[in-house]
């Protein structure tokens, strides 16, 4: 007979593995699905056979267990085989508005403790017998303790560069997850790199399948960095940024080449890191970049032909009873039950098949739902309407046509709050720069503001309509810094007509070419150009597209140039330095 069953969701399994490290470190007996449910054996007959044969049940109270359908089975089979005793324990490891049927229970509660309290709290909680302590207590000042194998849940590693937050909504893809899993870790184990390279298009999910993936394994790393991988030029550029984190000798070398190996060397000398390239384009583009050693590479793309570098997995939309799910959990409205019926559950239902599942799609369906207040049948209704009337004009890119009319819909809904104008000149704007982080001070021009028609003193009108854009999930904002995904930036360019495209992407290019800082005698500007080299080379491209000032775009492209000569990415700085001579000789 064991001590204890560990009750978890998938998304919460650090937890369950260290709090079954620390109760059979401290002597008891536990039953974990992570390190006992077998390849080839039944999981429902596992199942219960491991609540059959322990003596106690610890569920991990989160809004993701309450949302499962297993963990609920688990949890009753023990509150049913013992009602009124003390079978189940909960341990809340989150916080949660609706604690259901657990609120007449007292629980082990681990939110916002740290290491050692946490330990202690959890120890302290399953004892059976009076909790008096055996020792005189600690004076009540912050004390450490000794580092577990397996690092405290929530903590985050020491080097993290991660541009986006935790997504609240994220739904389903258990079985990615654990592919994912099984896969990285089949190279650890091989004390070689396995790459995993998650492909599919645009709007699927494969950057949040990755960020989720980073944070949810955060604890099981020392170090997460996130690399763009759209060029060559911003691989090496940021892979390079790690020298200065791990503390190189080289981290201020002027050859971006000499730091980049200098952290391809030190990476394959450690182990416990994670380094995810995002958006690659060709396999070719990351084979000098990739680490060797005891770590993890994450790689996201487009393109499937990635079996000659690493083992791909294909990222699909979601399965339609995920769809469901995140609709419901993304406008706020109750799960369905078992039976599959519930308030909201055939319209949404419905949505979920015309957005073809599409998590794209869906997220900005349930932004614009939450944001103005319809039902999920109004919404339906509208999208029916509208989606026949885009689709009499069908783009000229190759967007899902289902995406195109979720974003029509949300662009209609902030043109109509007339009291907020800034906001969809706002977007137009950052539809011009790389779909990467775009600095909030980049932006704090006198150009930008006669565009924008607004006092660049006026951060109040700028916030608002920062906050309209995010209500529908049209941008993200973050510590100063702006990102669009690029279907969004896509479809808000072909909305335009030919005056105002010209007018909003000049502007983009002049607000990058001011903010662009190189000067060849000081390193210190280097760490800037870095991070607004894509958007250089977005609002360079757009403005020799349209034939629009040429001074600026010389400019730019020579300075770009000039920071890439000295960082010796020669065969870049030379197709910029040659596109510049190009227009001034012009």
């Amino acid at each position: 007979m064991k001590d204890f069953f560990v009750s978890y969701t998938t998304a919460d399994e650090t937890w369950a593995k260290w709090l079954a490290w620390e109760l059979e470190n401290a002597g008891y007996s536990t039953v974990i699905q992570a390190w006992d449910f077998r390849p080839g054996k039944n999981f429902v007959i596992e199942m219960q056979r491991a609540l059959n044969e322990c003596e106690r049940v610890l569920a991990l109270l989160s809004p993701r267990y309450l949302a499962s359908k297993f963990a609920a089975e688990e949890w009753s089979a023990a509150i049913a085989s013992d009602p009124t005793g003390d079978k189940l324990i909960p341990v809340r490891i989150e916080s949660f508005d609706d604690e259901g049927l657990f609120r007449a229970r007292i629980y082990i509660d681990l939110v916002g403790a740290d290491e050692a309290t946490a330990r202690q709290r959890l120890l302290d909680g399953v004892k059976r017998e009076r909790a008096k302590p055996t020792t005189a207590p600690a004076f009540p000042a912050r004390t450490g303790g000794m580092t577990p194998p397996l690092r405290f849940p929530g903590t985050m590693p020491a080097i993290w560069n991660l541009p986006f937050p935790r997504n609240p909504h994220f739904t389903g893809r258990n079985e990615l997850m654990a592919q994912l899993r099984d896969a990285l870790n089949a190279g650890q184990a091989a004390a070689l790199i396995q790459p995993q390279a998650i492909h599919g298009l645009g709007g699927v999910g494969k950057t949040q399948l990755a960020v989720e993936y980073a944070y949810r394994h955060a604890s099981e790393y020392d170090i997460v960095w996130w690399v763009r991988a759209d060029a060559p030029t911003l691989i090496a550029g940021d892979l390079a940024l790690l020298a200065q984190p791990l503390d190189l000798p080289q981290k201020d070398e002027r050859e971006q080449n000499v730091v980049v190996q200098a952290v391809l060397r030190e990476l394959a000398q450690r182990n416990r890191w994670l380094v995810i390239f995002d958006n690659a384009e060709e396999p070719r583009d990351l084979r000098a970049f990739l680490p060797r050693g005891s770590g993890h590479v994450l790689i996201t793309s487009r393109n499937p032909n990635w079996r000659a570098l690493a083992q791909p997995l294909d990222v699909q939309v979601l399965p339609r009873e995920q769809a469901i799910e995140f609709l419901l959990k993304r406008t706020g409205l109750p799960p369905l039950s078992e039976t599959g019926e519930g308030r909201g559950g055939g319209d949404a239902g419905a949505l979920a098949d015309e957005l073809g599942c599409l998590p794209l799609a869906l997220e900005q369906a349930g932004a614009y739902i939450e944001a103005s207040g319809v039902s999920l049948r109004d919404y339906l209704a509208l999208f029916r309407t509208r989606h026949r009337e885009l689709l009499a004009h069908p783009p000229a890119t190759d967007y899902p046509a289902t995406v195109a009319t979720t974003w029509e819909i949300s662009f209609d809904a902030i043109a109509a709050q007339g009291r907020n104008g800034i906001a969809p000149l706002l977007l137009n704007l950052l539809a011009f720069f790389a779909p990467e982080a775009i600095p909030r001070e980049v932006l704090q021009t006198q150009r930008v503001s006669e565009t924008l028609r607004v006092s660049l003193d006026d951060d109040l009108a700028l916030n608002a309509a920062v906050m309209l854009l995010r209500r529908y999930s049209l941008v993200q904002y973050s510590e100063g810094m702006f990102a669009l995904h690029r279907l969004v930036q896509t479809i808000v360019r072909d909305r335009m007509d030919d005056a105002t495209r010209k007018t909003f992407a000049e502007t983009a290019l002049h607000c990058v070419n001011d903010a662009f800082p190189f000067e060849s005698d000081d390193v210190r500007t280097w760490a800037d150009c870095a991070r607004l080299n894509a958007h250089a080379r977005a609002v360079t491209d757009e403005a020799e597209r349209l034939g629009i000032a040429p001074k600026a775009t010389a400019r730019l492209l020579n300075q770009v140039g000039l920071y890439l000569l000295h960082r010796a990415e020669l065969a870049e700085a030379k197709a910029l330095l040659e596109r510049a001579l190009a227009i001034d000789e012009a």
